[in-house]
């Protein structure tokens, strides 16, 4: 695979599929729905919180995100995973989302599905020993509606514009839907860059929506996609 961008997201999910059980199915899944009439609650979001910490001073430092309340670690420090190549994974709750009946991800007579709420998702941080570049976040089943997504996560805390959409998916994402790229503007912080995709997970899970933070403006990564950019 010669897509450099894309290349990290594919790496992390399948890393996912090997070591967090997860999903099958492989259908769309509709929007979450809108949150009406009720409070915001006073903690940000998981991945809110996470885009904060990305986009400040301190983004590159591993511990700036050790003690954040909305995630569950399950590596208790940065793991190598190749050559100068370093994971933390954690699992996180995206907001919106109900109960669902998501596959357990175990082959043969093991496989089945566990009752669990769709927005419980992998958090990746991937980096270089010392510092971390991206954040993925993967959850359960292909979700089309990412700006409603991202806005159910952001609420007003940030400013979401899309930069590009109809995004050709990885070559082996059989059934995936077309991506998009969005900057995210958090007051006080810098601009970061969301890439939203889906990405098949294997035949005991129902494929992954996964949203990547990163610094860079994902030029290169949107041509080689062929993503058409707004007028």
């Amino acid at each position: 695979m010669n897509r450099k961008y894309p290349g990290i997201a594919a790496a992390v999910v399948l890393g996912l599929v090997a070591c967090h059980p997860s999903d099958q199915g492989g259908e769309p899944r509709s929007s979450p729905p809108a949150h009406t009439g009720q409070s915001t609650p006073a903690e940000p979001s998981a991945l809110l919180a996470v885009a904060r910490v990305f986009a400040s001073d301190r983004g590159r430092d591993w511990n700036a995100y050790a003690a954040l309340p909305q995630i569950t670690w399950t590596d208790p420090a940065p793991v190598a995973r190749g050559p100068g190549v370093y994971f933390r994974q954690g699992t996180v709750l995206l907001r919106g989302f109900a109960d669902e009946d998501v596959p357990n991800g175990l082959p043969g007579m093991e496989h089945g599905t566990v009752r669990r709420n769709e927005g419980q998702s992998t958090l990746t941080l991937i980096g270089s020993q010392t510092d971390v570049g991206t954040v993925a976040i993967s959850k359960p089943f292909y979700s089309d509606d990412y700006v409603a997504i991202l806005r159910n996560q952001l609420g007003a805390a940030a400013q979401l514009v899309m930069i590009a959409d109809q995004c050709a998916p990885a070559p082996f994402d059989e059934g995936a839907g077309p991506g998009a790229f969005f900057e995210l503007s958090i007051p006080g912080r810098d601009i970061v860059y969301a890439r939203a995709s889906q990405q098949d997970g294997g035949k005991y899970t129902a494929g992954f929506t996964v949203f990547e933070l990163t610094r860079t403006h994902p030029t290169q990564a949107m041509a080689e996609l062929g993503c058409k950019q707004p007028k």
